[in-house]
């Protein structure tokens, strides 16, 4: 689901709502195929303006972690 579906049409949309509010409307959107990790680090990597394999691991955890509990809500 392109992040256009969910709200998100500019880079700045983007850096204003963050990365885990966009994947939590991408994941809303979706029935029960999941968007991977990669995909919160890519966003995360475009509000930061780094490719995502530059985020540190410990952060990328931390994202990870985030998203998780976010979907336990």
């Amino acid at each position: 689901m392109p992040t256009r579906d969910v709200g998100v049409e500019t880079p700045a949309e983007l850096k204003t709502l963050g990365s885990m509010e966009a994947m939590l409307r991408i994941r809303a959107g979706m029935d029960d195929d999941a968007p991977c990790a990669n995909m919160l680090y890519a966003l995360e990597g475009a509000v930061c303006g780094v490719h995502w394999h530059a985020i540190p691991e410990d952060e990328r955890a931390e994202l990870r972690r985030r998203y998780l509990a976010g979907l336990k809500k």
